[in-house]
């Protein structure tokens, strides 16, 4: 018996027509308040999340024992293998995802195989005849003013788009389903970019709450475009999507006023163990080494405790070879706000030449078992990136976590519990 939403589809079998198709939901609220109730379909029995699309709104009011509409477009895309898949429509109130929801019936689908149609008999084509007279008369004319005239050009080739600018301004290449952790807890992401790779919509599943995130963002362009400040959902403050390393993200988050991290690949990261620290317990969280990257540069991360002061050694692997060695501290007083000592913020590193200046501006060490840093920096051009590290394995630590190599662009180191 539903509690808050009573759901009904329309048919319990779809028919898919190339592979598209919509599912039609009466939903009806059965609760005594009035809530934002938001529609999150779900794809089950191998169907992908990514085919299915709650049509717009997917969230709206809804006061008690008021009943409205909803459907879900199906699009499984060219080349989705047959079989049976199958949906669902979950209800849940936006201000009580941990309690207020309901799942929908299951609404089954078969993907056939698609057929092409076959090309129509066609006769001789006499009007080839004509068009290869045409091309040979224009060749032996061209072949002429050509000796006569030269090549006709100046010797340049033409140049390749450069793939730079391309990530400055589209962020369609973030489009996917990611895995990973949410200040400790299992989670998943997916990110949706419009045609035109302007706007990104972000579904956050929390996945030991059963509760789910909706949000939108605008993606202007520029250089620093790729670091996104919320809020986009109930608690999200930053979104950081890796620039030269498409297939991390991380996000840096407040809740009820305290700061926590999460930190998605589209391969996923598993826990393989970890304890909590308390608040009181906040040098714990820092001492240690990192490995990750820095806008997809391979760098190394050492926090050393003095007092209530941080020194941080960070190297970073330049592009054309070696790396920079960027050192700096930041005290941190436990005594004014012990929640947030597992953030650290504005802390400036000078390199060991002396000449550059990167600047920490948010490095958040992830609590709840998790060993996971991620943060923002601003590099010596003045161009904020993104930052990801995972406790390094020779280093006693409150857990083990590895990279699970879905796909093989995934370049995170991976760290082997028990070695």
């Amino acid at each position: 018996m539903p509690n808050y939403y009573e759901i009904s589809p329309t048919d319990d079998t779809l028919t898919l027509r190339d592979g598209k198709a919509s599912a039609s939901f009466t939903v009806r609220y059965v609760g005594n308040r009035t809530v934002e109730a938001r529609a999150q379909p779900v794809a089950l029995k191998g169907a992908n999340d990514a085919w299915l699309e709650v049509e717009s709104p997917a969230t709206r009011e809804m006061e008690p024992n008021q009943t409205q509409n909803f459907k879900v477009s199906v699009k499984a895309p060219p080349g989705t293998p047959t079989g049976d898949y199958a949906l669902r429509l979950d209800m849940v109130s936006v201000d009580n995802t941990d309690e207020e929801y309901d799942q929908g019936p299951t609404v089954s689908f078969k993907v056939e195989e698609s057929k092409e149609p076959e090309p129509e008999p066609i006769g001789f084509p006499w009007w080839l005849v004509v068009v290869i007279a045409v091309v040979l008369v224009l060749a032996i004319g061209g072949g002429t003013w050509y000796a006569l005239s030269g090549d006709g050009t100046d010797g340049e080739e033409e140049e390749e788009e450069d793939d730079e600018a391309t990530l400055a301004i589209d962020a369609s290449g973030w489009s996917g389903d990611y895995r990973g952790r949410l200040d400790g807890r299992n989670a998943s992401l997916r990110i949706q970019a419009n045609e035109a790779g302007d706007n990104l919509r972000l579904i956050q599943r929390d996945l030991d709450r059963n509760a789910t995130t909706n949000g939108e963002v605008s993606f202007s362009g520029g250089d620093n475009a790729h670091i996104i400040t919320g809020p986009f959902g109930d608690s999200n403050e930053r979104l950081i999507l890796h620039r030269h390393d498409r297939d991390l993200i991380s996000m840096l988050g407040k809740w009820r006023g305290v700061s926590f991290g999460r930190v998605f690949a589209r391969g996923g990261f598993d826990r393989s163990g970890g304890r909590n620290f308390d608040d009181d317990r906040w040098k714990a969280y820092w001492q240690g080494k990192f490995e990750g990257h820095t806008d997809g540069l391979e760098s190394r991360l050492s926090a050393t405790i003095g007092g209530n002061t941080v020194n941080l050694v960070l190297s970073v692997d330049n592009p054309d070879g070696g790396s920079t060695t960027y050192v700096g501290t930041r005290n941190m007083n436990p005594g004014s706000d012990p929640t947030r000592m597992h953030v650290l913020e504005g802390a400036r590193l000078e390199s060991l030449e002396g000449n550059e200046t990167l600047t920490i501006k948010e490095l958040l060490v992830h609590t709840w078992g998790s060993n996971y840093v991620t943060g923002i920096a601003e590099m010596p051009d003045g161009t904020e990136v993104g930052q990801i590290f995972i406790r390094e394995k020779d280093v006693p630590a409150p857990g083990r976590f590895e990279l699970i190599p879905i796909q093989p662009e995934i370049r995170m180191h991976r760290i082997n519990p028990g070695n």
